[in-house]
């Protein structure tokens, strides 16, 4: 029987990146007028009043995290039959083929830093259901 929680978490995780690499520049900047007023929060530390504030640069590392940390736990969950090295190259060319499909958009640009935000959220994600994996293989052999 096909349980229906994995599909969906992978329908909606492969939706979230094809948004973020394919949505124009345009679209994004009107999304971003929609969330202003998250990114201007500013947060003072208890200890010494001194102000941090969130600005749409976190707004853009917290998101391309979180959506690559779904896709490493995706991948490992769908191929884990697989060395986890073969899904680390997989997550790469996932990885590399979202930042080149964002340089064919207009108004989008792509970044070796946002590549490498991608493959550390994804490796992060991948390791992380592997242990899983050998936690549930440890508690059906006991």
């Amino acid at each position: 029987m096909i349980k229906p929680w994995p599909f969906i978490f992978t329908l909606l995780t492969m939706s979230l990146l094809a948004l973020i690499t394919f949505a124009s520049g345009n679209k994004l900047g009107e999304l971003s007028t929609i969330f202003d007023p998250l990114y201007n929060i500013t947060f003072y530390s208890p200890f010494d009043d001194t102000p941090f504030s969130i600005n749409y640069t976190h707004i853009e590392v917290g998101g391309h995290f979180f959506i690559f940390l779904a896709v490493g736990l995706v991948l490992r969950q769908w191929l884990v039959k697989l060395s986890p090295w073969i899904c680390l190259i997989i997550l790469s060319l996932i990885a590399g083929s979202s930042e080149f499909g964002q340089g064919l958009v207009v108004g989008r640009t792509t970044g070796w830093d946002d590549f490498l935000i991608n493959i550390i959220a994804g490796s992060i994600g991948v390791f992380i259901s592997n242990i899983f994996q050998t936690n549930r293989k440890l508690a059906q052999i006991s």
